[in-house]
């Protein structure tokens, strides 16, 4: 459920709020197919694992990325190089 958003006049919209789940979506789409490519399927679907399993974000990059990325900070700097224009 889109949460809703209260626009001029106080009447209640979900239109924005649907605009911006759409755009975080879209930038989570981007950060996995960076995170495939830089270890294949396989090394993505046991870094789920790890974190289902209760491994922080930065203890599982560091045990399946490094030494390419070995921090969430790194993974995001990383992605954001391969965007191009420095995003």
């Amino acid at each position: 459920m889109c949460p809703r958003i209260r626009g001029k006049g106080g009447n209640m919209r979900t239109v924005p709020a649907i605009a911006v789940a759409l755009a975080v979506c879209g930038l989570s789409v981007s950060v996995v197919v960076y995170m495939i490519d830089a270890g294949g399927v396989d090394v993505f679907k046991t870094f789920c694992m790890q974190l289902k399993g209760g491994a922080t974000t930065d203890e599982a990059i560091l045990r399946l990325y490094h030494p390419k990325i070995q921090s969430l900070a790194g993974l995001e700097e990383a992605w954001k190089a391969s965007l191009g224009d420095g995003r």
